[in-house]
């Protein structure tokens, strides 16, 4: 069991502080909440997953929780996903599962679709697996190549969200 302390903190994107914590070390999962939420949201999954080896990521969106509250920002799932993909860079994702729930599902997605590599360079940040949470449906993320995710980021009602994240399950 890790007794580590969870690090908090910002990361600038964009002019904008966004807030973050991350604990635990191992394969990385980031975990977006919806709305009208923050990473407050994942306070019971976390533990779980950092006990269980992952490094785990949590973020609150622009806009929510500890994040910039920006009255003239975009606040749209397409610019949120594109502030999640620059905010996992200047921390040094090294790659790994995206987590969404609600609107942070339609994030996920976007992110999934728009950037697979999620960076280049370096070529070593990865998506390897999209989990959706009551994962929102929009019509941005509805588009060709989100088809090859259909299969894996399905969660039926009775499975936890750290279900398959664990290190050795293999890919999703």
């Amino acid at each position: 069991m890790t007794t580590e302390a969870a690090k908090q903190d910002t990361v600038d994107v964009a002019g904008h502080r966004i807030a973050y914590t991350r604990a635990g070390r191992g394969p990385a999962v980031v975990l977006i909440h919806g709305i009208p939420t923050n990473r407050y949201l994942w306070r019971n999954v976390v533990p779980p997953l950092r006990d269980a080896g992952l490094e785990v990521i949590t973020l609150d969106l622009l806009g929510y929780g500890a994040s910039d509250r920006p009255a003239d920002a975009d606040l749209g799932i397409k610019a949120q996903s594109e502030m999640v993909v620059q905010a996992l860079q200047a921390l040094g994702w090294p790659g790994g599962t995206l987590v969404g729930h609600d609107i942070g599902g339609g994030v996920a997605q976007l992110i999934a679709v728009d950037h697979p590599g999620i960076a280049d360079p370096p070529r070593s940040h990865r998506l390897y697996c999209l989990r959706l949470v009551s994962g929102a449906r929009n019509r941005e993320a509805e588009r060709p190549g989100l088809g090859r995710y259909s299969r894996r980021t399905r969660l039926r009602s009775k499975e936890r969200p750290d279900q398959g994240l664990h290190p050795g399950d293999g890919p999703c």
